[in-house]
């Protein structure tokens, strides 16, 4: 059985295998599900070559470009899905 930091680690290698380097990535959200099977692992993408924008100018947080979600199973670490998930 994998606890919380193994399954940010085991997403945010999932998301380097698939995705590069093309993104520096954040931790924004972890949540176990109601049946205690999965891990759901929010990260936050920034793009790396993208301008300063002006709330970084103001020296306010930078928001991630988008996020996805990570479903990854608690007893093997293996990663179930990986989507897109929609800020509202």
């Amino acid at each position: 059985m994998i606890e919380v930091k193994q399954a940010v680690e085991r997403a945010r290698q999932y998301s380097k295998e698939l995705l590069g380097d093309q993104y520096a990535t954040s931790l924004e959200e972890v949540e176990l599900s109601d049946d205690g099977r999965w891990w759901f692992v929010t990260l936050g993408y920034h793009g790396r070559n993208n301008q300063k924008s002006v709330s970084l100018a103001l020296g306010l947080p930078e928001t991630p470009d988008f996020y996805k979600i990570f479903e990854i199973n608690r007893d093997t670490g293996d990663v179930r899905a990986m989507k897109i998930r929609q800020v509202s």
